[in-house]
């Protein structure tokens, strides 16, 4: 009953999470989301919207941004400091009302770790809302 309980509340949050980024119709929603396991450092990932730090990502946790409209990059780094010289960028044409999901995704290589980051759909996005908390603290 406990397991139930607790399905119907993740199912629950996460659908205030997607109501949540329709208020304003003018601006348009980023999700940052990190679920990187024991991969990478254990200490906050860096999340850059057009060259500004938005974010230091903590695992298993997602961020909410809201943009204007219109062409942005986004960029992530371990240790959540900038590097000096950029790891990864993405570019998203953002449409004014529409919500869009950035996944931090980790790939080890010995003794090095790449951070990169992966658009995903709202159907992936809502699976991996049922694992992470919103982290609040990264603002």
């Amino acid at each position: 009953m406990y397991k139930v309980f607790l399905i119907i509340s993740l199912f629950l949050g996460g659908f205030c999470v997607f109501s949540e980024a329709q208020e304003n119709p003018e601006l348009s929603t980023i999700y940052f989301m990190r679920s990187t396991g024991l991969a990478g450092r254990p200490g906050p990932f860096g999340a850059c919207i057009d060259d500004s730090l938005a974010c230091k990502l903590n695992n298993n946790c997602y961020s909410i941004h809201k943009v204007t409209p219109g062409l942005h990059s986004f960029q992530a780094w371990i240790d959540g400091r900038k590097p000096k010289e950029k790891i990864q960028s993405l570019d998203i044409l953002m449409q004014p009302g529409e919500t869009y999901y950035i996944s931090m995704s980790v790939t080890n290589h010995g003794f090095y770790t790449t951070l990169y980051l992966v658009e995903v759909t709202k159907n992936t996005a809502k699976k991996m809302f049922l694992t992470l908390k919103e982290d609040d603290s990264c603002k």
